[in-house]
């Protein structure tokens, strides 16, 4: 009896329940695949398989049936965040602002409380609910002020992250046979009224998309005064008491997402590669925990190593899984499956049908009939009866390798093949860009003891990004079919504008809280999104790409000179790729280096600069790539500095001369002699002038600098206040740095050349600089920074901490160098600076510690100029300039003060204990809390602190 009114219970529709509606007009389920905001309309596929339909994945079809939502709270937020973003130093609207933060997330935990509240109890005929689509999180609506795509009389249905009225709807039965206050049944046929266009219903269409949507051969779902009829079937009820809760959330169920791991060879079973690009084949990926490595103790976040279960009997099954129960596994990035092919070895196929793809878990202690999460099991191939085995004493080569062994090896390679591939080896494309072991996955007649494998849910945060970034993957694809087949020629701006905003969107998703996120890169890199970017920029200097086959019709000029804004907003969104410090995303980007400086030259497009600023990023502190930069490349950069004058192209020459703190002598000497020495003797010097005033006619001890060689002057903390334009300022600013980047290591030639030959650069100038204080902090820091490499830590002052007695034999200049000047030689050549000039830069440290005893998280310049003088006092220490205890005791008590940072602002304010209550209360939260999170302005404070 307890059995069938459980049965009968499961019969009916509950709050809580994940659904999939299906379209009896056009027999097929309503879906949306697409992450976008502006890519938000839901279509309908049609396909009779009513229990496996084709979808790329199976939660773009299922949607969670919730209690009406409250909205108005978190609506407002939306509003405040906007003025925010437009004024960020305005205190008191960052104090509402924060206000209506916590009245937000109030609002949401009621939300979520009533859901949990209302979880299980039975939806009846005329109640309002809302549906919330699995895939994307957002909330379905309806758009009452625009029309439908293929039925201007209809309004269009579309997929918000936000919940208002628009997103209520009243479920009613189809037909009379049941009536208002009646449980909803599975399997019935029902109508959905929205709540705000009432006597309106959700309605599939009579006609295809057109050939631009990228929904082409699906049905568009609209609202219209027809209503259409759709038949709910459940994909799975979730369990209302807590205790059977926990045990159902650990549970495995069909659509989940799993890594496989084996457990011996301490590896995850994974592929690679997407639609139409091929990746590597299904193999094992170790990853040893390391108590000395933190990451190694957490499971891995990379999608490749994802793999969705669905069951056999129906793809739509989401319920638990038993022991005994034939599942399929799809991989996530491709979406393929897993089979084992007649020769015994694992492959990925698209068709899911074939019995091949079928296998069933077995577990090594059985603990009950459902499959937990943590349960070791074996894998068993349904149809051959075979084991999946690790084999642990045999490496996976990857597809990379294989091609430089068939071209290195082989019987019949001739010596010119063999040089020809010592040629390709060296290549960027050949470049090796994880370090990562592989080994060898393949089947077993008999069942080995060892092969025991832990079946990890991936946590739903991580689930919410894999969908995203999975979920732009099908619009870069269309851009490119639609490119090679040259459906581009008559293109609708509209459309352009809406993927354009869609890339800007990855973009943005690229950032947690204003900092990049590794995790996130990983995606863009898993689902192959660099690749497919790079093979899209190809089509704007016709290219030919191996990922889409290009049709007889060039892209006209119009067509290409249209596509530039997208086209920008590609090259941005490698740029974004690249922000952090991953080497493994720079050397993933690196194999293309070729390609992307084939894009600079152009300052006066957009592209040119990106381009031009994501190799910098590229190659900044990594050594590998910056030793594959020929003298040719530095060449090709001089003439363009020579040529634009662009500081992007001095901030590039300056990532060429130091790589993780080690000066490159060969780069530096080169640049200096074939950027300033050549340049200088014909007077056509590139950089712009600085100059004491006494030595002009002007005032004196005020620095001067000139952008047209002299002939006007412009005092600098005027010039450096962004009145003379920005492109001034920051060309300043990268002709200082690249001047520092010349002399690190005590390259004694480049700064007798800077200081003496030229005289560039003075002491004078220097202090001067860095004590103005109506010079922007961020040119104070960099004449800190030249201070010591120009004029400190030159000549005899050696640090005997950091005596080097080892090396490079390929840094060491040549007998034949043309300076004819032995290493020490070119080292001893520059002369520390007297005491007495150390003296006054000592007191003026004092002067500002003493004036800067707490810092500011929103006056980030101010806090990088704080962590070059903490540095300076580093250096200084070291080289001896520190040695009376009275002095250290001076700097010692601010020094402090700035890092225990329990005074730390998050704004300036100029007397606290005056100030409204809004604000100390915002300030008392941003010290107990806001110092703490991730972000830029913490970042800057952060790096101080650890001077």
């Amino acid at each position: 009896m307890a059995q069938s009114t459980k049965e009968s219970k499961n019969s009916y529709l509950s709050i809580g329940d994940y659904i999939t509606l299906y379209c009896e007009e056009r027999l097929g389920f309503i879906q949306s695949y697409l992450s976008s905001s502006v890519f938000n309309d839901l279509a309908v596929l049609s396909h009779p398989n009513r229990q496996g339909p084709p979808v790329s994945n199976i939660s773009a079809i299922v949607f969670q049936v919730c209690v009406a939502q409250r909205y108005q709270t978190n609506k407002k937020i939306l509003k405040y965040k906007q003025l925010v973003d437009e004024n960020p130093s305005d205190i008191l609207l960052q104090t509402k602002y924060a206000a209506i933060q916590k009245a937000a997330e109030n609002e949401s935990n009621d939300n979520e409380a009533e859901q949990k509240r209302q979880t299980g109890r039975a939806v009846q005929y005329g109640q309002v609910i809302q549906l919330q689509h699995n895939f994307t999180g957002k909330w379905m609506h309806v758009n009452s002020i625009s029309t439908s795509r293929t039925e201007p009389s209809n309004m269009m249905v579309e997929l918000r992250s936000e919940s208002a009225k628009s997103a209520f709807f009243k479920i009613m039965p189809r037909y009379k046979v049941k009536s208002e206050g009646e449980n909803v049944q599975y399997s019935d046929q029902i109508v959905l009224e929205s709540v705000k266009c009432l006597g309106a219903f959700l309605h599939c269409s009579r006609f295809l998309n057109g050939p631009k949507s990228i929904y082409a051969n699906c049905f568009e779902l609209n609202l219209s005064t027809r209503p259409g009829g759709f038949s709910i079937y459940r994909f799975y009820k979730p369990s209302t008491t807590p205790k059977e809760a926990v045990a159902f959330k650990s549970t495995l169920k069909g659509g989940d997402m799993v890594r496989l791991f084996h457990r011996e060879v301490e590896a995850y079973v994974c592929a690679e590669g997407i639609e139409l690009e091929t990746g590597e084949d299904v193999h094992l990926r170790v990853r040893p925990s390391n108590p000395a490595i933190p990451k190694t103790m957490y499971p891995s976040t990379s999608a490749i190593t994802f793999w969705q279960l669905e069951v056999e009997m129906g793809s739509i099954n989401g319920e638990e899984i038993m022991w005994d129960d034939n599942v399929r596994l799809r991989h996530v990035v491709s979406r393929l499956y897993l089979k084992i092919g007649q020769n015994q070895t694992t492959k990925l196929i698209a068709d899911g049908s074939s019995p091949e793809t079928l296998f069933r878990f077995v577990p090594v202690v059985k603990d009950g009939d459902h499959i937990s999460g943590d349960s070791p099991v074996r894998i068993q191939h349904v149809s051959t009866g075979h084991w999946l085995h690790g084999q642990n004493d045999k490496e996976y080569v990857a597809r990379l390798e294989r091609k430089r062994l068939g071209k290195n090896g082989g019987s019949n390679g001739s010596k010119s093949a063999s040089s020809a591939s010592d040629k390709e080896l060296e290549s960027l494309a050949m470049l090796p860009w994880t370090t990562a072991q592989r080994k060898m996955i393949c089947v077993t007649k008999d069942m080995m003891y060892d092969d025991a494998f832990s079946l990890e849910l991936v946590d739903d945060a991580l689930v919410r990004d894999v969908n995203y970034v999975a979920g732009v993957v099908p619009m870069l694809l269309k851009i490119g079919h639609d490119l090679s087949n040259g459906k581009f020629n008559n293109f609708d701006q509209q459309a352009l504008t809406k993927m354009e905003i869609a890339i800007e969107e990855l973009q943005k998703f690229l950032f947690i809280d204003s900092v990049a996120s590794k995790r996130r890169q990983k995606l863009i890199r898993n689902f192959m999104i660099v690749d497919i970017l790079l093979k899209l920029l190809k089509f704007r200097v016709k290219e030919p790409s191996k990922l889409f086959s290009r049709s007889d019709n060039e892209i006209p000029a119009t067509t290409l000179a249209a596509l530039e804004p997208l086209f920008g907003a590609m090259i941005n969104l490698i740029s974004v790729y690249l922000i952090g410090e991953s080497r493994k995303n720079e050397l993933y980007l690196g194999r293309h280096l070729d390609f992307i400086l084939s894009l600079i030259g152009d300052t006066t497009n957009p592209i040119g600069l990106t381009a031009t600023q994501m190799i910098v990023e590229l190659l900044n502190n990594n050594k590998v790539l910056v030793q594959r930069i020929t003298r040719q490349h530095i060449d090709r950069i001089c003439n363009l500095t020579r040529k634009n004058m662009n500081y992007r192209y001095l901030e590039l020459l300056g990532v060429l001369c130091v790589v993780g703190g080690a000066a490159l002598s060969r780069n530096q000497d080169y640049i200096a002699s074939e950027l300033i020495e050549k340049v200088n003797k014909k007077e056509e010097s590139i950089f712009l002038m600085t100059e004491l005033g006494q030595n002009i006619g002007r005032r004196k001890n005020v620095v001067y600098v000139s952008w047209d060689s002299g002939k006007g002057w412009q005092v600098l903390h005027d010039f450096t206040s962004l009145n003379f334009g920005t492109d001034y300022y920051l060309y300043l600013k990268q002709q200082l740095l690249l001047f520092s980047s010349l002399c690190a290591g005590r390259n004694g030639d480049t700064v007798d050349l800077l200081t003496k030959n030229l005289a560039f650069i003075t002491w004078e100038e220097c202090y001067l600089s860095l004590t103005d204080a109506k010079l922007a902090d961020e040119i104070r820091a960099i004449y800190a920074r030249l201070m010591f490499d120009l004029f400190i830590n030159v000549g005899s002052n050696f640090v005997s901490q950091e005596t080097n007695l080892v090396y490079n034999y390929d840094d060491l200049p040549s007998p034949s160098d043309h300076r004819k000047k032995s290493m020490f030689s070119a080292i001893r050549s520059a002369k520390p600076l007297p005491l007495t000039f150390i003296e006054p830069l000592k007191l003026w440290i004092n002067e500002f510690l003493e004036q800067n005893d707490i810092m500011i998280a929103s006056d980030i310049g101010r806090n990088n100029l704080l962590s070059e003088v903490l540095q300076m006092i580093r250096k200084l220490a070291l080289l001896g300039y520190y040695k009376d205890f009275r002095e250290i005791k001076a700097i010692l008590d601010p020094i402090m003060g700035l890092l225990e940072g329990s005074d730390d602002l998050p704004y300036r304010v100029e007397n606290l204990s005056a100030a409204e209550p809004e604000v100390k209360q915002l300030v008392e939260n941003y010290r107990s809390e806001g110092r703490y999170k991730r972000s830029t302005q913490n970042a800057a404070m952060v790096d101080v602190k650890i001077r």
